[in-house]
């Protein structure tokens, strides 16, 4: 019997690192000695939302398969929770936990988490019980006799409640935290406490509500900003504009804490988004925005950045939507001139990302706005007329070859496309115009040149 490489047991061990959990049970099924190498990838994650025959499996398959556990999604029942002891796993990477108000479920839940706060990188604590859960913080501080530190890097926290200064002690205790997504999470704070600035943390998803009046019990405590000096990057969601914190306040915190946040993903009314990008921030240099909040005004809010903005994005509607095959259906458009949406591509000159994949253009407008952004690296935009599977790729094919003969041709521009007049032609023409574009997506699968 000819062998293969799966025969060879170093090699089926590293093999099994990088098969599919579909193709790791077939293999478990040809020879009982592949068991133990094909049951990491089995075992890598578990997700209780969908896995829920684990439920009717004995506890000592847990015991002797538990230690391959890496991922645990929607740990949210008792039954979860009894798996997870079950199964002892100490090297959790990720753990995605919604707590409730049994006291015995919790006390669990944090043991399970300084178990293995030493391997945790991502960690989601969220609840929707009232009154609010006091955070216990000890749990994200490894067990002193191991003399590990936490390598926590994206934290999320939700629903809870913890004083002002156990929220520094929190982000002591994880040196290499890099993003924070909070939401409705209580703080209360005495006249004094401790106001550590982070090292690292560059990202930080939270209302402007919970960042600016995260105190309940005082309206005069500082900012939540200023524990991170080295912010880079915030996600702003405010479903209504912010009570009681003014735009000047908002500026005033941004300059004196965080001079280095330049990014923002703003998930804000109309109006707020507005007053965010015109009043409170200035020099942005990556904005990413609502498609249903664009208006003249934010337009002229965004101009106001134009000489120092390199990404300018809207929301794509979902997270495969750049990968569907499909060409999706438009909803409802900007409302107002067509030409002055063509103020953004023309006049941010620095921009070397536009993504725009719920807005319609016209071609005729789109060559008469003469863009000035010629360092344009990724394009997403729609282009009326290519609506078809057929027309979009047939643009696409055009810029690639095109591509391709400007590069044979030593760099002259000819293409051969200077006397077609289709749409497919005209958008290709145009794209061709960018020598840096590498990224182009006009209505179904994102294509990527060298």
């Amino acid at each position: 019997m000819s062998k293969t490489p799966l025969h060879i047991p170093e090699l089926r061990a590293q093999i099994a690192r990088y098969v599919t959990v579909k193709d790791a049970i077939t293999c478990v099924q040809v020879r009982k000695d592949w068991i133990e190498d094909f049951a990491y990838p089995i075992w890598h994650t578990i997700d209780f939302s969908c896995d829920i025959k684990l439920q009717y499996l004995d506890q000592d398959v847990f015991a002797k398969y538990g230690h391959h556990i890496r991922v645990v999604e929607n740990l949210n029942e008792q039954w979860h929770l009894d798996v997870i002891l079950w199964s002892q796993a100490s090297k959790l990477r990720h753990l995605a936990t919604a707590m409730h108000n049994m006291v015995e479920f919790q006390a669990y839940c944090y043991e399970i988490i300084q178990r293995n706060i030493a391997s945790l990188e991502h960690l989601d604590i969220l609840s929707s019980v009232t009154p609010k859960l006091l955070m216990q913080i000890n749990a994200l501080s490894p067990y002193p006799a191991t003399k590990a530190t936490s390598r926590l890097s994206i934290l999320k926290l939700w629903g809870l409640y913890m004083t002002r200064n156990a929220f520094s002690r929190l982000l002591q205790q994880c040196p290499a935290l890099d993003l924070l997504d909070i939401r409705q999470l209580v703080t209360h704070s005495r006249h004094t406490y401790e106001t550590f600035q982070h090292p690292s943390l560059s990202i930080l998803t939270a209302s402007i509500t919970q960042v600016f009046n995260m105190c309940s019990n005082s309206h005069d405590a500082a900012p939540l900003l200023i524990h991170f000096p080295k912010l880079t990057s915030w996600k702003i969601r405010d479903t209504a504009p912010p009570a009681a914190v003014s735009m000047e306040a908002i500026k005033n915190g941004v300059n004196q804490y965080c001079p280095l946040l330049k990014t923002l993903y703003i998930e804000t009314p109309s109006n707020t988004t507005r007053d965010l990008l015109s009043q409170a921030f200035t020099a942005l240099t990556s904005v990413c925005f609502l498609y249903s909040t664009l208006s003249m005004e934010v337009i002229m809010a965004i101009l106001s950045h134009q000489s120092s903005l390199k990404e300018l994005r809207a929301y794509a509607p979902s997270n495969t939507f750049y990968s569907s095959d499909e060409v999706p259906q438009l909803k409802a458009q900007f409302q107002g001139p067509s030409w002055v949406f063509q103020m953004l591509p023309r006049f941010c000159t620095q921009l070397d990302t536009f993504t725009f994949p719920e807005h319609e253009m016209d071609i005729g407008e789109v060559e008469n706005a003469n863009w000035g952004c010629m360092d344009l690296v990724v394009l997403c935009i729609r282009i009326r007329g290519l609506n078809t599977k057929e027309t979009i790729d047939r643009a696409i094919q055009l810029w690639v070859d095109g591509r391709t003969q400007s590069e044979e041709s030593s760099g002259h521009n000819s293409t051969g496309l200077e006397n077609d007049q289709s749409i497919a032609e005209r958008v290709a023409r145009h794209l061709l115009k960018f020598k840096k574009l590498r990224q182009v997506w006009l209505g179904r699968k994102v294509m990527s040149v060298e």
